[in-house]
């Protein structure tokens, strides 16, 4: 049995894995290069309306280049691709290339991304590809959809198994848990293995011999333990005769006698800890009871192990049929391998079925005549109890789920309401534990990245806030903000508060330093007075003219930065991909991007080496939004006069000036005198709103966004400026979108 179930898996990640690789075209055609291949089908159905003579809709495809590593050609073809698998281009009244030739062109621009080292199937489900789609296309409202996700499965994730899952999270910078961002290999099937059979030892416990043979074993150290304190006992007398009035002698001649009398007063029958006085507890668990039983159970008791097995690993109540399934090979492993063993392995497998180690989001519900799929309800209530929290579905989801509710939208809608209220702003169990939501900021912003640049003391004397503690500073705030659930975005691009940790007794758990405030300052200008303990000895404070949001905040900073100075590239880096929504390719390995090492000269002149014309392409979008941000030290305190050389010995006008460059937003490039003004300039911007709304919906759908997908974005975009910046309205609409709801792939034949 758990042989089958190995195979099971090794099979399914050999289809997921090798799929994206299977060609549409004909492997006994002549091979014929890209070019001419491209050239012909564009001349056919494409140029006429985006080529020399006519530019509909501003588009040419008569000059696309080859370079798939470009990101501008890169980002041209995708949406090239796009168009085609979507069946949107050639438009329906203009000539149609056959099913035959749309796969295999397909198959062909795939190709050209596959050798220029971006498999498509990457770069759909890595998040820094998120930016490849067209925004202007995404909300310009031409596509009108249906729009839907592809079939996929998640693997249960750490958060929710606990850190003994074998799946380990992405450790780079961003989100984390994308649905397509796994991968099941012998090592991690083995892990899966050992893990099954360690959960499956403790379900069914030790058996009677076993508690018999633990039961000498603990006499034995008791009556070993007995000799010894005797010994301590008899010495410690000895010595303290010829010492009587030596205290330290007489407390340990105390502490002796104490531990020997309890010892001595162990009943070897009654005693709660005897290992032999588990076994009344352990003949009531019917894993037990099987496991060491002699002969075959009887059937309730087979129904009755098996139906256990199935809900504690598939986080739901098994049907009468998978357990009448079940409970047979269970009888049939018994009766080949006897008790013990046939449990064993039966248990085993039930943990590795494929949906107690994913979750599946295939589309088992109603079929649409548009070829997709709705999510069965008992999908929707899972998919939507862990897009919130930790915790799977609830108590009210279940029973809308037992009602057949789910597939109401406006109900769903219920559901997210309900849930994102009481995990923030709510007095029930609940509150507070919010964790998916704020696991998006943590991600989006990355700010945890903080415990990972490592800071020499030396360099900054007095300075040793915990970056754990400033990380929890930015917690506080970020759920501060959610809690007034008020122009979020721009709250959390500008606001000037701060939580300060100031804890007296313990000043090396403080983080008053990083933000360049006195004790008597933050006792005296605490906007929650007398609350302090309710938020973990933090005070609130405003910090005008300092702070302008997150990327103000000192674990931020700390986390785009390097472990002795700033990262301009870093930060700006960011801003540039999470807030503009534009696309900085990764740096080419023959490039050496190490900024030279001079403790005479600031960090604005040892850039200069990234003036030069090919380093430009990228810096002179990077640089400018990085370099707003020395109004700051390299551990984010503020600087308001300058900064210091030469190991802190030699003074420095500080030059905080930046900019907005290339952004491709008319009316926001331009120049600012520091980051409190960048800040305020993206924080009121259309756009950034936008592409904060694009990394909600990949975070909350686990993939990256589609031209299919321009109805859900453009809802989600109204649904939170309608709401006055509501982040819970905004994630409302995502979760009862058609994205969330609806499956089809894009490579299933038109109907």
């Amino acid at each position: 049995m758990a042989c089958g179930i190995r195979d099971l898996l090794i099979t399914l990640t050999c289809l997921m894995v090798l799929r994206p690789l299977i060609s549409w075209a004909d492997d006994k055609k002549a091979p014929v290069s890209f070019k001419s291949h491209a050239d012909s089908f564009l001349a056919e159905y494409c140029t006429a309306c985006h080529g020399v003579q006519k530019q509909k809709g501003e588009i040419t495809l008569h000059d696309l280049g080859l370079d798939f590593e470009s990101p501008e050609e890169g980002q041209r073809w995708m949406g090239v691709l796009n168009q085609l698998e979507t069946g949107e281009m050639p438009p329906k009244k203009k000539t149609q290339p056959s099913h035959v030739e749309r796969m295999e062109i397909i198959a062909a621009i795939k190709n050209q991304f596959l050798e220029a080292g971006n498999p498509i199937e990457l770069m759909r489900s890595s998040p820094k590809f998120g930016n490849y789609v067209d925004h202007k296309k995404l909300f310009s409202g031409e596509h009108k959809g249906p729009a839907f996700s592809r079939p996929r499965i998640w693997r249960i994730s750490p958060y929710i198994d606990g850190q003994s899952s074998p799946f380990s999270l992405s450790q780079e910078e961003g989100f984390k848990d994308f649905a397509h961002m796994w991968s099941m290999d012998k090592p991690t099937i083995e892990l899966l293995l050992v893990k099954a059979r360690g959960v499956v030892e403790k379900q069914i416990g030790p058996s009677e011999g076993d508690l018999r043979r633990q039961d000498e074993v603990w006499k034995k150290e008791i009556l070993d333990k007995r000799r010894k304190l005797r010994k301590e006992v008899e010495t410690s007398g000895e010595v303290l005769a010829k010492n009587p009035e030596n205290a330290v002698l007489k407390k340990k001649l105390e502490n002796s006698t104490k531990q020997l009398e309890r010892n001595k007063a162990t009943d070897f029958k009654k005693d709660r800890k005897r290992p032999f006085n588990k076994l009344p507890g352990l003949k009531k668990n019917i894993f037990w009871r099987i496991a060491y039983g002699e002969d075959m159970p009887p059937q309730e008791d087979l129904d009755e192990a098996v139906a256990r097995q199935l809900k504690s690993a598939l986080r739901r109540q098994s049907s009468d049929e998978d357990i009448s399934k079940m409970s047979a090979h269970l009888k049939e492993s018994i009766a080949s391998y006897g008790n013990e063993t046939g449990m064993r392995l039966t248990m085993t497998s039930i943990l590795l079925m494929p949906e107690a180690i994913y979750r599946m989001e295939l589309g088992f519900g109603e079929e649409m005549p548009d070829g997709r799929r709705k999510l069965s309800q008992a999908e929707i209530a899972y998919a939507l109890g862990y897009a919130l929290t930790d915790g799977g579905p609830d108590k009210e989801v279940m029973n809308d789920l037992t009602a057949e509710k789910l597939g109401d939208p406006k109900v769903i809608k219920g559901h997210v309401n309900r849930i994102y209220e009481s995990a923030i702003t709510g007095t029930s169990k609940r509150k507070g534990k919010a964790e998916r939501v704020l696991r998006f900021f943590q991600e989006y912003f990355a700010y945890a990245g903080a415990t990972d640049v490592f800071k020499d003391g030396s360099r900054h004397p007095g300075h040793s806030p915990r970056p754990s503690d400033l990380i929890k500073d930015t917690d506080l705030l970020i759920m501060h903000i959610l809690r007034k659930d008020e122009d979020v975005l721009k709250e959390l691009l500008s606001t000037d508060i701060a939580y300060i940790r100031h804890v007296p007794a313990r000043p090396g758990w403080e983080t008053i330093e990083s933000y360049n405030v006195t004790k008597k300052q933050v006792r005296g200008e605490n906007l929650i007075s007398g609350e302090k303990n309710q938020n973990n000895q933090r005070y609130v404070m405003k910090l005008t003219g300092q702070r302008a949001g997150i990327l103000t905040q000192p674990s931020w900073l700390t986390a785009h930065s390097t472990n002795f100075d700033n990262d301009p590239v870093k930060r700006g880096k960011w801003i540039y991909e999470h807030l503009l929504g534009g696309i900085i390719p990764d740096l080419p390995i023959t490039v050496d991007a190490v900024v030279p090492e001079d403790p005479d000269k600031p960090l604005r002149k040892r850039f200069d080496k990234t003036n030069e014309e090919y380093c430009q392409k990228c810096h002179s979008k990077m640089n400018p939004l990085g370099m707003a941000f020395e109004l700051f030290d390299d551990v984010g305190r503020f600087r308001d006069k300058g900064e210091f050389l030469r190991d802190n010995k030699t003074f420095a006008e500080v030059n905080a000036s930046g900019g907005i460059a290339k952004s491709g937003v008319t009316g926001l490039d331009g120049p600012v005198d520091d980051a409190l003004e960048l800040m305020k300039k993206l924080s009121g911007s259309p756009h950034v709103r936008q592409i904060f709304v694009r990394h909600a919906f990949r975070y909350w759908m686990g993939r990256n966004e589609t031209l299919v997908d321009s109805p859900t974005l453009i809802a989600a975009d109204q649904a939170y400026l309608e709401s006055g910046g509501s982040m819970q309205a905004l994630v409302a609409s995502l979760l009862s979108s058609d994205s969330f709801l609806y499956r089809k792939d894009f490579d299933q034949e038109e109907k």
